[in-house]
């Protein structure tokens, strides 16, 4: 992930509508990722998490969102929806 990052960082012309990231990932967790991405971004790009037993760290580091684990699609699909609405993107 840190390589993508690096070579492949989304900039003005792309579209990213919204970010989820997981906790546990392999070469850097979530919150690193999601405190790079606020350097980089601020705010404009709302984050959702994909975890529940983090959510006061999550809400301190400007997370928009959460998907509880084991993860269920209708779950998941309300979430988006409700920070993607949040956020004035909608689906």
């Amino acid at each position: 992930m840190l390589g993508m990052w690096k070579t492949n960082a989304p900039d003005e012309s792309n579209s990213v509508r919204l970010v989820v990231l997981d906790i546990q990932m392999p070469e850097m967790d979530g919150f690193e990722v999601a405190t790079r991405i606020r350097k980089v971004r601020s705010r404009s790009w709302p984050l959702i998490i994909a975890e529940d037993n983090v959510w006061e760290r999550c809400l301190q580091m400007g997370m928009n969102g959460m998907i509880r684990k084991p993860v269920l699609l209708r779950g998941m699909a309300d979430e988006l929806q409700r920070v993607l609405q949040r956020a004035g993107e909608g689906l």
